[in-house]
């Protein structure tokens, strides 16, 4: 986007060759760049210094020239409409509500929640598409699902826009059983066809396998002596119990969230009946707060209400299995939980449990 002698924005598009064309944001000249095998954009001038219109990779060029085309059926749609309140620039803007970006290149937490509240406070709802490096890396690294995303259609997912062909990808219901990251996948060759899917209940039942796969990682975690696994440890041996036999509830439900790694939800629950255990009472609207500090997902608006959701569903079980009563926020201690003596006492609770 570029300003033309008489203050109109226009796209590199449509512009036209030989006229005099403005940096919106410094004022400078730019560059009319488009040609058969080049993606149209503005560029400054080297040695400019603004830090607006920086040099784009091929891929982010082609990728935010094809969500403006796939945008323009539904409305309106603006390529990198400045926003001079907030002083930033979205590679798609729909309908003056809607944020379309696409992300390549390597994005800090704090920049991310900057961009983030920065629409936020316009009222612009915004949706971020992931390039091939994201797509590429490890399932469970932070830097890919701080993206995350959430509808009820699908729960929570992630957003990619892949080239050779161009097309988009989500992979949705993203779940943590025990230690592992699960999540189906779609591939769509429009945004009309993604919007489509996305209105849709998509949800399926995930497959949970065999509890005695997760205990026998955690105790292969102790004995790699994974910091955070035996720091754990130390908190049951100091009220005379051992990680290995945690009661069965720990591990319910066993489909959760991807909002952190297997040893936190472990964590937290067993710090739970650690409390009630001592204390026989727990207040539900504290342990919120305090797990919802623990998270960064900016995507997640109402993060406040994930939380509750997962620490109530908690709560639940502890009163189904009689270990705990709830009134109103508060989580009262009703009879002492069971913990094995070892693991191998445990693993054989278990089976006889999935026998069932």
């Amino acid at each position: 986007m570029a300003m033309t002698t008489d203050q109109k924005r226009i796209n590199a598009c449509t512009a036209e060759r030989g006229l005099t064309y403005y940096c919106p944001n410094c004022a400078a000249t730019v560059l009319l760049r488009r040609g058969r095998f080049k993606v149209a954009h503005f560029a400054h001038r080297q040695n400019i210094g603004c830090h607006v219109g920086e040099p784009e990779t091929k891929e982010h060029l082609a990728g935010k020239f094809f969500l403006w085309q796939q945008s323009q059926q539904d409305g309106t749609a603006q390529l990198e409409w400045y926003l001079d309140a907030i002083h930033q620039r979205p590679d798609v803007l729909v309908n003056h509500h809607l944020v379309l970006e696409f992300q390549c290149s390597p994005l800090s937490l704090t920049r991310f929640c900057e961009r983030i509240q920065g629409y936020r406070s316009l009222e612009l709802h915004s949706e971020w598409l992931l390039g091939h490096a994201y797509y590429l890396r490890r399932k469970t690294a932070a830097s890919v699902l701080k993206f995350l995303a959430y509808r009820p259609t699908v729960g929570y997912y992630l957003l990619f826009l892949l080239e050779q062909p161009m097309r988009f990808v989500i992979r949705y219901q993203l779940r943590l059983v025990d230690q592992r990251l699960i999540f189906l996948e779609q591939s769509f060759s429009t945004g009309a066809a993604l919007i489509q899917f996305l209105q849709h209940p998509q949800l399926t039942q995930p497959t949970v396998p065999s509890l005695r796969l997760f205990q026998g990682w955690v105790e292969n975690q102790l004995q790699r002596k994974n910091p955070a696994v035996v720091k754990l440890q130390q908190t049951c041996y100091q009220k005379r119990h051992l990680l290995q036999g945690c009661p069965l509830v720990c591990h319910v439900p066993r489909s959760v969230p991807p909002l952190q790694t297997a040893i936190w939800w472990l964590n937290w629950r067993i710090q739970v009946l650690l409390e009630l255990e001592t204390k026989h009472t727990v207040n539900l609207t504290d342990l919120v707060i305090r797990l919802e500090h623990q998270l960064q997902f900016p995507l997640l608006a109402d993060l406040h209400q994930h939380v509750f959701v997962i620490v109530q569903q908690f709560a639940n079980h502890l009163v189904q299995a009689g270990m705990a009563t709830q009134r109103n926020q508060q989580l009262y201690w009703q009879k002492k939980e069971h913990w094995f003596a070892d693991g191998v006492q445990k693993k054989r609770a278990i089976q006889a449990k999935e026998k069932d």
